[in-house]
């Protein structure tokens, strides 16, 4: 974080007391989470999920559009996840948990068939995770903001909002580490970069 300090003296015409005075520029985080609207899509989402469960249609069906748009590589951008780090920075272990934790994420999609209503689920997480970070990260990274201050813009402008979102009602069991699973699984798919 970018901090400015002034010293105040004894004949300090700006200041009436000695002492030190620090201001934070530029990093203002700010999370409003107020009313229940903006939970509205994500719940009717869920509801059709709970709908599919309770009268056992919960029938496979092919990828729905918008997942198939996250779990595709977009863009002519030919580099992979370990590039992208590297190029943002980035130590050859801290990839190795990033790919570790992308590679969790796809088990979604290798292991697990999905359901209609929950791939509407899991696509509309995916859209907040990618609105989230372009919108509230990637101008601090342009901007070289150092890693920990990344780091702590990602908690609080991308993962806390939407494990506010899930925690109305969780039905897929996806937490705050799934949710960074996910920025890495969209940064490996071209959705997301880091330098």
């Amino acid at each position: 974080m970018s901090k400015i300090s002034q010293e105040a003296g004894p004949q300090s015409e700006q200041y009436a007391s000695k002492g030190s005075m620090e201001i934070n520029k530029g990093l203002h985080i700010h999370y409003d989470s107020s009313g229940d609207e903006k939970y509205l899509q994500y719940l009717q989402l869920v509801k059709e999920f709970e709908e599919e469960v309770e009268k056992g249609n919960s029938s496979i069906g092919d990828f729905i559009d918008k997942l198939l748009h996250y779990t595709n590589r977009i863009l002519d951008d030919s580099l992979d996840l370990k590039e992208k780090l590297i190029l943002g920075g980035y130590s050859e272990s801290y990839y190795k948990k990033a790919y570790a934790l992308k590679e969790r994420y796809a088990m979604n999609f290798s292991e697990n068939e999905l359901s209609v209503s929950a791939q509407k689920i899991h696509a509309y997480i995916l859209a907040e995770v990618s609105y989230r970070f372009f919108l509230h990260i990637n101008s601090f990274i342009e901007e070289g903001y150092s890693k920990p201050e990344i780091a702590e813009l990602i908690n609080f402008k991308v993962v806390e909002p939407i494990e506010s979102i899930l925690s109305q009602k969780n039905v897929l069991n996806l937490y705050k580490e799934d949710i960074i699973c996910m920025i890495y699984f969209l940064t490996g798919n071209c959705h997301i970069n880091w330098n």
